[in-house]
C-alpha cells in the first residue's frame, strides 16, 4: 500500500503503470499484426490444397500449416449446418 502523504511514491507508481500499459498494447498489436502475416485468412472463394501438418484451434479461429510450409487461418472455423461444427474437430493432421 502506498502512503497518501508521499505523494513522490504515487506519482512514479502511475507514471511506471502508464508505460507498462502502453507497452502492453504495443506488445499485442505487434503480435496481432505479425500473426496475422504468417497465418493469412483464407477468403470464402479461395480454394487451399495439400496435407495438413498442424491443426491449431484457438476459439472460434483454425490456423492451418500445411506440410509444403503454407500457413493459413480461417476467422469464421463454426458452421452450425455441419456435425461436428466446429472446423477444428473435423481438420485433423494428414488430411
Amino acid at each position: 500500500m502506498i502512503p497518501h502523504n508521499k505523494p513522490k511514491e504515487i506519482k512514479k507508481h502511475v507514471k511506471i503503470f502508464i508505460v507498462s500499459s502502453i507497452l502492453g498494447l504495443v506488445l499485442l498489436f505487434v503480435h496481432s499484426f505479425l500473426n496475422d502475416r504468417i497465418y493469412p485468412e483464407v477468403g470464402f472463394d479461395q480454394q487451399i490444397s495439400g496435407k495438413i501438418l498442424n491443426v491449431i484451434p484457438y476459439q472460434s479461429i483454425v490456423k492451418i500449416e500445411l506440410v509444403d510450409g503454407r500457413r493459413f487461418r480461417f476467422n469464421s472455423a463454426r458452421n452450425y449446418q455441419y456435425d461436428p461444427y466446429q472446423m477444428n474437430e473435423f481438420l485433423k493432421k494428414e488430411d
